[in-house]
């Protein structure tokens, strides 16, 4: 999986939601800081930057 993206709005729940475009991520970010239950709330636009992967061998790290 390429870089992706993930919202988190201040003081709610977990980021669950890939977004693979930034421009889309930053489109529902603006939605959800203007839902009445965010007011005043950060929401913040997360991205990937590196993964990590245990597998059968000695855990493996890779770039983005």
């Amino acid at each position: 999986m390429d870089r992706f993206f993930m919202l988190y709005v201040e003081g709610r729940n977990v980021p669950k939601v890939i977004h693979e475009a930034q421009p889309d991520a930053v489109r529902e970010a603006e939605r959800l800081a203007r839902l009445p239950e965010n007011r005043g709330r950060m929401v913040y636009v997360l991205e990937t930057v590196k993964v990590c992967y245990v597998g059968p061998s000695p855990v493996t790290w890779g770039e983005l």
